[in-house]
């Protein structure tokens, strides 16, 4: 009896166990689908909420509307232009009116697909209850139907207007000018400051308007950035970037979070636009104190690394004061041994004409050097560099070796002369560097001085000595006067083989001028030498014959013959108009 109790007992707990987890199943069933549907149901809200685009086709003639949500194109609705219009705010509703009615009529669209691509606003629509910012832009017009294709795309971070309140929110950026009145007055002494740079892809053609495409970046990044701390601005509308500015205190592992964190919002951005196709970008930021108090300087420090970003492909660089004097030096050193290896020095040569009664004499050629680099924006720059580094010699070969063989070899007559600035100082190098440079010594050197130079030489016969030395040698010596003349002891002008001198005329100057009285007194003096002059920078015919009735016959400017890489001929009308002074 006890036993048939006890299996009855075991019989019920068994079912109950049964049925028990057969409900607990089932409850988690239930769970799991009722949490399926509303990640589902949320998505949707969320797709719903987020979407941005719609497009529309606007006949202005029949005052009709077709919209078309992005998520599906095959499904349209049909709707007024007044039902369009009443989106926007009652006080924005007229200037999207005018504004589409506007560039319908614009005179120079050409074509159906390409007219009015690029062309935007942005103004404040009214979702349920509350204000959205929203960017318009036209794809295309057909004025023959009035019609119009509208994308609008929804700034979901965007400030809008306080339409209940009537009162106006921070603004999107600051007048530039409001900027570094801030920047200087030390607002932004603890924050932080960036430079976002976009460059369009090689061999791509963007339809996007570059204004456009910023508001779209704008408008990503205000909602990863604090808005009641970060003021953006345009330094330079010419150029495709974004300046920001955040008085928010940072550290240096804070920025370059921020670093990160921007670029990747940008990168989001633009590929949920679809425009990573089109536009590679970089961004460079730093602490405010480790600029200069000038916001152009703090502006200038960064603005220097966007093209080596982009050389090198960096998503983004933090400017550090310290590293920077580093890396500034290493970039130059580096640059400066690049120069000099694949021989960045380009010759460029321009004619020195004796003009005479009966003839036109070529007497040489002036040179300058011109540095393929986009460090060094000219010799001297170069030449700087090369005493840092020690290194002067090797610039000074180099530009003998760069002028002299093809001089040689293309020069019209074995007497003419090549004229080679060069400083007082680097004299005695170039001598040492002399036999290793082919037909120096075959090519009628003069090796032009600045009178600059001996302003400050207390004691010149240091320098007489140096310049005897070198006419040993068989080279010439020029001096340029530029600025009229100088105090400089007249045994300096004795030791020199001729003159260069710049008189620095008016375009239409005349015998009476103040400044060719000027230039003839100073030719006068230099006459008494009995010595080659040269100008060097007539700007007129006129002024060339005005300075040869003084008695002046050599010239070289860019009026008679520009520089250029190769040593060329005259101008036939060149040598006619020269005669003709002569006559």
């Amino acid at each position: 009896m006890n036993g048939q109790f006890f299996a009855v007992d075991v019989s019920s707990f068994t079912v109950f166990f049964i049925v028990l987890e057969i409900l607990l199943i089932f409850g988690l069933f239930i769970t799991i689908f009722s949490f399926n549907f509303s990640i589902k149901r949320n998505k949707k809200k969320y797709l719903e909420e987020h979407n941005s685009s719609f497009y529309y086709i606007i006949n202005l003639r029949t005052q009709k509307v077709l919209k078309y949500n992005s998520r599906d194109l095959s499904v349209y609705k049909n709707e007024t232009f007044v039902d369009f219009l009443s989106q926007f705010s009652s006080e924005e509703q007229n200037n999207v009116k005018n504004w589409l009615i506007e560039n319908l009529n614009k005179d120079d669209f050409d074509r159906f697909d390409k007219c009015a691509v690029g062309l935007f606003t942005f103004a404040d629509v009214k979702l349920n209850t509350l204000y959205k910012k929203i960017a318009l832009k036209i794809v295309a017009v057909d004025q023959n139907d009035e019609l119009i294709y509208l994308e609008t795309t929804k700034l979901s971070n965007f400030p809008t207007n306080d339409y209940k309140s009537k009162k106006r929110v921070k603004k999107i950026s600051y007048d530039l000018g409001e900027i570094k009145k801030s920047y200087e007055d030390g607002f932004f002494a603890k924050g932080s400051s960036y430079i976002i740079s976009f460059q369009k892809k090689e061999s791509v053609e963007s339809i996007f308007n570059e204004s456009f495409v910023k508001l779209l970046i704008l408008d990503g990044l205000y909602s990863v950035l604090d808005k009641n701390d970060v003021s953006f601005y345009f330094k330079n509308p010419s150029r495709f970037e974004i300046g920001l500015l955040d008085k928010g205190f940072v550290t240096v592992a804070q920025t370059k979070a921020n670093l990160k964190k921007i670029y990747k919002k940008i990168n989001e951005t633009m590929e949920g636009y679809g425009l990573l196709n089109f536009y590679k970008y970089t961004v460079v930021g730093g602490i405010v104190s480790d600029f200069s108090h000038s916001f152009d300087t703090m502006y200038n420090s960064l603005y220097q690394y966007i093209g080596d970003n982009f050389d090198k492909k960096l998503d983004c660089t933090l400017y550090r004061k310290e590293e920077n004097l580093n890396n500034a030096l290493d970039n130059v050193k580096n640059e400066f041994h690049s120069v000099i290896s694949r021989r960045g020095i380009e010759s460029n040569y321009r004619s020195i004409v004796q003009v005479k009664e009966d003839r036109i004499l070529n007497y040489g050629y002036f040179v300058n050097f011109k540095v393929k680099s986009n460090v060094f924006k000219n010799i001297e720059m170069l030449k700087k560099a090369g005493k840092q580094f020690n290194q002067c010699k090797g610039i000074l070969s180099l530009c003998m070796k760069e002028c002299v063989p093809p001089y040689y070899n293309a020069r019209e007559n074995y007497f003419s002369k090549l004229i080679i600035p060069i400083n007082y100082d680097e004299l005695d190098a170039t001598l040492d560097q002399a036999t290793r440079i082919t037909h120096l010594n075959e090519s009628h050197i003069v090796f032009l001085l600045d009178i600059n130079e001996f302003l400050d030489i207390e004691d010149l016969n240091i320098a007489y000595q140096t310049i005897k030395k070198v006419q040993l040698k068989g080279y010439e010596v020029g001096l340029l006067i530029r600025e009229g003349e100088f105090q400089v002891k007249k045994e300096l002008y004795e030791a020199i083989d001729m003159f260069f001198v710049d008189c620095e005329l008016e375009e239409n100057v005349k015998a009476d001028s103040k400044s060719f009285i000027n230039a003839h007194a100073l030719l006068e003096k230099l006459v008494s030498y009995k010595k080659p002059i040269i100008e060097i920078n007539a700007r007129s015919f006129s002024e060339i014959e005005l300075i040869y009735r003084s008695g002046i016959q050599y010239f070289s400017s860019d009026i008679i013959q520009s520089f250029s890489p190769m040593i060329t001929p005259l101008d036939k009308k060149t040598i006619k108009k020269l005669v003709n002074i002569a006559k």
